[in-house]
């Protein structure tokens, strides 16, 4: 990943971060050297990021943040690239993909619509006293025949 993507991806969760929540810097960079932070292009221009845990076959693959800049929605960009993500981790035989949301964004509605399930809401002792909502999109479950 380029260092513009970075540098872009690390502007856009500073304007959302009273959305998405803070993750510093140096920790998009690590997650781009180790191909868990995807940019989204729209027209050849980046548009939004997803960071995510690691493909592993067998286990919970998170998502940490997903940000679509506010011109870019309603463009199927963010679909883009969470559909992108489910194809790797069905391909990687993860077990399920799970992240939080809070519950008063009204990205809640694109989650349900992509088929996650809420599963709980919690109120965490956050800064912000919101209540979030807890997601999860069961996989493909896979048998190997030996």
């Amino acid at each position: 990943m380029s260092q513009a993507n970075i540098q872009y991806v690390v502007s856009l969760a500073k304007r959302e971060t009273n959305t998405i929540g803070f993750i510093p810097a140096p920790r998009y960079e690590l997650l781009a050297q180790q191909r868990r932070l995807r940019v989204q292009l729209y027209n050849g221009e980046p548009c939004g990021f997803l960071a995510h845990g690691p493909l592993r076959p067998g286990r919970v693959l998170y998502i940490y943040q997903a940000c679509i800049q506010s011109d870019a929605r309603r463009l199927a960009c963010a679909t883009s690239l969470v559909c992108d993500l489910i194809r790797d981790a069905n391909a990687a035989y993860c077990a399920e993909i799970q992240l939080n949301c809070a519950a008063d964004l009204p990205s809640n509605l694109f989650w349900q619509t992509l088929g996650f399930i809420r599963h709980a809401t919690s109120s965490p002792a956050n800064t912000r006293r919101r209540q979030v909502n807890h997601y999860v999109l069961p996989l493909a479950r896979r048998f190997l025949l030996f």
